[in-house]
C-alpha cells in the first residue's frame, strides 16, 4: 500500500517538475548506528529503511532546476536528519548515489564523515 502511494504521488509531482533524472541509492556507511536509513529528495521520501549493503532499484527523481536537496535520516528517528546535500542534476541522466562515512565516530578509528557521493554516467544494464 505505502509502495502504491508512492508511486501515485511521485506521479502527481512529477507534473509540476520538468526535468529527470534516474539514481539508485547504495547503503555503503558502515556505522552501526545508522543500519538503516531513509532517504528524501526535495522533502519527499524516496526510499525506505535502505539497509547497510544494499541498494534501491533506479528510481526516477523530478526536479526543479538544476539542484535537487537530498537528505538522508535514520530510520528509526525520522525527524532527525543526518545529512541534507543539495546536488546538481542534469536531466534525463542517470547517477549512482553511495551513502559512506561514519556518522558517529565513537568506536572507530580513522573513519572519514559520513556523506553523500554523486557519481554520474550509471549504467541501468550491464
Amino acid at each position: 500500500m505505502k509502495l502504491k502511494l508512492l508511486l501515485l504521488f511521485m506521479g502527481i509531482a512529477q507534473l509540476g517538475y520538468s526535468q529527470i533524472a534516474k539514481i539508485q541509492f547504495i547503503h555503503n556507511a558502515p556505522d552501526i548506528s545508522i543500519t538503516e536509513v531513509d532517504v528524501y529528495v526535495d522533502d519527499i521520501l524516496v526510499v525506505d529503511n535502505l539497509a547497510f549493503k544494499t541498494s534501491s532499484a533506479f528510481i526516477d527523481i523530478p526536479f526543479d532546476g538544476n539542484m535537487a536537496q537530498i537528505s538522508i535520516s535514520n530510520a528509526t528517528d525520522e525527524s532527525d536528519f543526518l545529512v541534507s546535500r543539495e546536488r546538481m542534476l542534469v536531466d534525463q541522466e542517470n547517477y549512482y548515489m553511495v551513502l559512506n562515512g561514519v556518522f558517529d565516530a565513537d568506536g572507530y578509528a580513522d573513519a572519514e564523515p559520513f556523506d553523500l557521493f554523486l557519481y554520474e554516467g550509471a549504467r541501468l544494464e550491464a
